[in-house]
């Protein structure tokens, strides 16, 4: 299992209010770690999928106290050449958009690609932990 560490700093000035925090598959399985996150702050989970397949991203339970869920969004970036009709098939996006709660803790968000029928073709998950300081940097080993 690889796990990285982020260290994202989304302070609380008024110039920053409107600072997201943005994850997407590259992110699967990974700890990222949010310094004093401004109430309010977005965090937007991003997961592709192709369209004109049976299947759908959704998205587990998550803890109500750290993030706050808002919406789920569909998008695509495909846009047809002018006098081509739409292609079917083509890749789109699915957002995930929560809200930081100002709360401190744990949360672990989970999500499945899952078919009309109920299969689950492919999961990923994310943790975010929000803290009020900074980890302290590895001490560098002596020879």
């Amino acid at each position: 299992m690889r796990k990285f560490i982020f260290f994202l700093f989304a302070f609380s000035f008024a110039f920053i209010a409107n600072a997201q925090v943005v994850l997407t598959d590259a992110n699967n399985d990974t700890t990222i770690v949010v310094v004093k996150p401004a109430k309010g702050t977005d965090l937007t989970v991003t997961l592709k999928n192709n369209g004109g397949t049976p299947y759908e991203w959704k998205q587990k339970d998550t803890n109500d106290k750290v993030l706050s869920f808002d919406k789920k969004e569909e998008r695509s970036d495909y846009k047809p050449k002018e006098g081509e009709p739409p292609m079917t098939g083509t890749p789109y996006f699915t957002d995930f958009k929560y809200k930081f709660t100002g709360n401190m803790g744990d949360a672990e968000l989970k999500f499945d690609l899952v078919s009309f029928s109920g299969d689950v073709a492919r999961s990923v998950k994310y943790t975010v932990k929000v803290s009020d300081k900074a980890a302290k940097k590895p001490k560098k080993k002596k020879k």
